[in-house]
C-alpha cells in the first residue's frame, strides 16, 4: 500500500495530524484485514525536486499551432494541467528543500515507528534512500516512470519477504 505522498505535498501538512490518521488506518487494517500489509512511503519528494531540475524540458508537444516545450517548473507547478503536483514545494518559490526533506524523513520515521506496533504490517522505509534521476520520472517530472516504478518495486520486494 502506497501512502503519504499526497498528504506530505499538501500545503497544510501537519505531521501530528498525519500520524494520528496513519495510526487509525493501521489499527483499522489490523482489525478488519487478515493478512500482511506492506506500506510503501513515497520516494523522497524534496530530493526529486533537487535531482530533476525545474529548467529541464518535461514535455514537447507538436500541434496545429507549432511546437511547444514545457519545463519541469511549468508542468510541476500546474501551468499545463491546472494544478501543482506538490503545492507545498511547487507553489513556494523560496522553499528550503533541506527543511522540507527533514520533515519528509520525520514523516517516514513516524510511519516506521507506528508500523512496528503491528505484527502484520511491514514498511519499506528504505525508499528514503532511493536515488532519483530524470529517467526515473515520467514526462510530468514528478510521478514515477517505468524505470522509477521498477526501482520502487525492487525496494518493496525486499521488504515483502
Amino acid at each position: 500500500m502506497s501512502i503519504g505522498g499526497n498528504d506530505f505535498c499538501d500545503l497544510n501538512f501537519n505531521l501530528a495530524q498525519f500520524s494520528n490518521y496513519f495510526f487509525e488506518m493501521l489499527t483499522s487494517l489490523s482489525e478488519h484485514f487478515d493478512g500482511k500489509v506492506l506500506i510503501v512511503p513515497p520516494p523522497n519528494i524534496p530530493s526529486l525536486f533537487r535531482q530533476v531540475p525545474d529548467d529541464e524540458t518535461a514535455l514537447k508537444i507538436s500541434g496545429l499551432f507549432g511546437n511547444q516545450a514545457f519545463s519541469c517548473r511549468q508542468v510541476r507547478g500546474g501551468e499545463l494541467f491546472g494544478a501543482a503536483f506538490c503545492p507545498r514545494i511547487s507553489n513556494s518559490p523560496k522553499v528550503d528543500l533541506r527543511i522540507i526533506e527533514q520533515e519528509y524523513l520525520g514523516m517516514v520515521k513516524a510511519m516506521e515507528a507506528m508500523a512496528a506496533k503491528f505484527e502484520s504490517v511491514g514498511i519499506a522505509a528504505d525508499i528514503t534512500n532511493l536515488v532519483i534521476s530524470s529517467k526515473d520520472v515520467a514526462s510530468d517530472c514528478f510521478h514515477p516512470s517505468e524505470e522509477g516504478h521498477r526501482k520502487i518495486a525492487n525496494i518493496s520486494r525486499a521488504f515483502s519477504k
